[in-house]
């Protein structure tokens, strides 16, 4: 669970992840307090994480992929996400984010 500020206000948010041994990924399911709610899979593989999602934001239905990749130190890593207005026929960036070990 969190919080987070930003231009639009402040939102909480509560996300839950478990591994499924069968079919060898992870699962998640999310939801914050404006109704947004989101959930997928994803998958590791040497340094890099690749999930696959859906996202309901105010009614509408979005579909997200995602890759994440850890340095080689351990102290960083680069993520991606693209969203999909239509089931994954189509793709734009969304955001991409550098993160660091303090």
């Amino acid at each position: 669970t969190g919080q987070e500020n930003g231009a639009f206000g402040g939102i909480q948010w509560g996300e839950m992840d478990a591994y499924d041994t069968a079919a060898k990924a992870y699962t998640f399911y999310g939801y914050q307090n404006d109704g947004t709610t989101w959930s997928g899979t994803y998958s590791i593989a040497g340094s890099t994480w690749k999930g696959t999602s859906t996202m309901v934001v105010k009614g509408t239905k979005y579909w997200a992929r995602s890759e994440m990749v850890l340095a080689a130190d351990g102290k960083s890593a680069t993520w991606t996400q693209d969203l999909s207005t239509d089931g994954g026929k189509t793709w734009v960036k969304f955001q991409s984010q550098k993160l660091t070990k303090q």
